[in-house]
C-alpha cells in the first residue's frame, strides 16, 4: 500500500504536488492529536469506572453470601456486568486467589446443615436399628447377632454421605478483550485518529520531499 502511493507521488508533476501538499494541509495534525488525545483519555475514565463498577458489584455478592440473602440475584448482575464491558476481571492484586469470587459462606452453611441431617438421621437410625434387634436370641446384647443386626440396619437405612463440591461455589468471570461501550469505542476512537496522524505526518513528509527534488 505504502509502496503503491509512494510510486504515484513520485509520477506526479510538481503543479499535481503543489495542489496535494495543500490539500494535505487543509488536515491539522496537531487537531487530529488532539483529538485522539482526548477520546484516548475519555477511554481511561471510562474503563476505570467499568472496574469500579466492578468491584461495587462483587462486593454485594459478598455482603449477600456474608448476610445469607439473595446471592444468585447479585451473581447475575456481576456475571452480566462483566461479561459486557472490558476491564472488570474480578481477579486483583499481585497475588490474587484463585477463583477470585467464593461464596465460602455459603458453602459453610451447607456442610453445616448437612453434618446436622447426618447427626440426626444416625440417632434416629440407631434409635429403630436397636428396638428392631434388641429381642433377638444371645447370651448378652454385645456377644449375639444384635450388633451385626443394628449395623446392617443402619447402612441399609442410610442415606447416601455425599460431600458438598466447593467448586460450584467459586466463580471466575473474565471480561471481553474489546466491548461496544463507551470505553470501548472511545479506545478503538482513538487508535484510528492515531493511525490518520501517522499517515498525515508521513503524507506531508513524503510531498514536501518530492517537492524539494522536483
Amino acid at each position: 500500500m505504502w509502496a503503491g502511493s509512494y510510486i504515484i507521488i513520485i509520477n506526479m508533476s510538481k503543479k499535481q504536488l503543489h495542489y496535494y501538499s495543500r490539500r494535505v494541509h487543509v488536515i491539522n495534525p496537531w487537531f487530529i492529536l488532539l483529538l485522539c488525545l482526548i477520546s484516548g483519555s475519555i477511554s481511561v475514565y471510562s474503563l476505570r469506572q467499568n472496574n469500579l463498577q466492578m468491584v461495587k458489584l462483587r462486593d454485594k455478592v459478598i455482603r449477600a453470601d456474608e448476610q445469607n440473602s439473595d446471592t444468585e440475584l447479585e451473581m447475575r448482575n456481576l456475571r452480566q456486568f462483566v461479561y459486557k464491558h472490558m476491564n472488570t476481571n474480578l481477579a486483583s492484586g499481585s497475588s490474587p486467589i484463585k477463583p477470585p469470587l467464593q461464596l465460602k459462606n455459603e458453602y459453610d452453611r451447607l456442610v453445616a446443615v448437612q453434618k446436622l441431617r447426618l447427626a440426626e438421621e444416625k440417632t434416629r437410625l440407631s434409635a429403630e436399628a436397636l428396638a428392631k434387634c434388641q429381642y433377638l436370641p444371645g447370651e448378652t446384647f454385645a456377644g449375639g447377632p444384635r450388633i451385626p443386626c443394628i449395623q446392617s440396619y443402619i447402612a441399609d437405612h442410610s442415606s447416601s454421605n455425599m460431600p458438598i463440591d466447593s467448586s460450584l461455589y467459586k466463580f471466575d468471570f473474565l471480561s471481553p478483550a474489546w466491548s461496544p461501550d463507551l470505553a470501548g469505542w472511545s479506545l478503538l476512537i482513538a487508535v484510528l485518529l492515531f493511525i490518520v496522524f501517522i499517515i498525515r505526518l508521513a503524507l506531508h513528509r513524503l510531498l514536501k520531499s518530492e517537492l524539494e527534488a522536483a
